[in-house]
């Protein structure tokens, strides 16, 4: 999701800096450089200009060029991808001997893409997966014994285990704030609640802080989601950890 990200924030100099090394004799010391002027400047011109530099190098104005594109014409989440995937697909090709199963990941985020209406709502919901987690990646090689998976929900899909421990099950985490103003988001909130909680075959434990100060809104989240205030009571005993 780099490449995406860096056009949705030119500041955002982890991603910048991830993308530019993918191009042949770009190093971590030249693309933290140029990720350091985006930053500066919060804009795609430091960019442009020193691709624009790179004279002969193939990979350079393969990156130019869909940046270029992207950044003067706004195009919906599904456009813009598409662009980078076509940017993208024969650098996973080159670099990576896994590729095919790369390319199923990939599949799988132009459908998330689908359901978005902007750029920055579908990279809220593909950071709870990141292209390079799949089912393979997250399940652990010896299965039977005693053994702990961290996993995003949408990773999950399709497998259970006999304990299932939910974390920040927390209104404004799921659902995410921005949510309670689109019925359909919501409603897709509450679907990916439902996928995690019942990826649980014997128990489900959802926890939640008490009081977490968010940055990002500036706000303090204290409590449970929403979603868990359907469950009848009897159903959901209540625990409190005191340290």
């Amino acid at each position: 999701t780099a490449h995406l990200r860096m056009i949705e924030n030119p500041r955002d100099t982890l991603s910048l800096s991830r993308a530019l090394m993918l191009i042949p004799g770009v190093g971590r010391k030249r693309s933290a450089e140029i990720s350091r002027r985006a930053h500066e400047e919060a804009s795609h011109s430091p960019v442009l200009s020193s691709l624009a530099a790179m004279k002969g190098s193939e990979g350079a104005a393969r990156l130019s060029g869909c940046l270029r594109e992207l950044t003067e014409n706004p195009s919906p989440p599904t456009e813009v991808l598409a662009r980078i995937l076509a940017y993208y697909r024969p650098l996973l090709e080159a670099k990576y001997d896994d590729y095919p199963r790369r390319l199923k990941d990939l599949e799988h985020i132009e459908s998330l893409c689908a359901r978005h209406r902007t750029l920055s709502s579908f990279l809220a919901e593909i950071t709870l997966e990141p292209p390079e987690a799949s089912v393979g990646d997250i399940v652990a090689p010896d299965r039977d014994g005693d053994t702990l998976t961290l996993s995003t929900i949408h990773s999950a899909k399709g497998l259970e285990w006999k304990a299932v421990f939910l974390l920040w099950v927390l209104d404004g985490k799921i659902p995410l704030a921005r949510a309670a103003e689109d019925g359909e988001e919501m409603e897709e909130e509450r679907r990916l609640l439902y996928v995690a909680a019942t990826r649980a075959k014997d128990t489900l434990v959802l926890t939640y802080p008490v009081n977490i100060y968010e940055r990002a809104s500036g706000t303090v989240l204290s409590l449970p989601s929403r979603f868990v205030e359907d469950i009848p009571p009897e159903m959901l005993p209540r625990y409190a950890l005191i340290e």
